[in-house]
């Protein structure tokens, strides 16, 4: 009799940690307190909510968002005032069939 008690009590250990964590009966995480960041306990989340297997598209897409969000208003294109150079007329205004530049500092210029 202790041994078949022993042997079922095996078999359902065995089976329920070969089952996949979505499976469980319940979710459980840690509770923090903000004040002290301190371990307060733990808490059993619903399986219905949080017991859903991972969409590996969703999580790239999430983390994907993440990054790009970090690095966003990085980028900007420089006034005159902030470009390096001299301010000097780059050639003469006529006889040289190419259009007039009055200076070469200008934001239509690239480098």
């Amino acid at each position: 009799m202790a041994a078949a008690a022993l042997r079922a009590a095996t078999t359902t250990a065995a089976s329920t940690a070969l089952q996949p964590a979505w499976r469980a009966a319940a979710a459980e995480a840690w509770v923090q307190d903000f004040a002290t960041g301190a371990h307060v306990g733990l808490a059993e989340l619903d399986r219905s909510v949080f017991g859903a297997p991972v969409r590996k598209d969703l999580l790239a897409r999430a983390i994907r968002y993440e990054q790009v969000w970090r690095l966003a208003g990085t980028e900007s294109t420089k006034t005159r005032g902030l470009i390096r150079g001299t301010t000097k007329k780059p050639f003469p205004q006529k006889g040289r069939g190419a259009a007039r530049q009055g200076s070469l500092v200008g934001p239509h210029y690239v480098g």
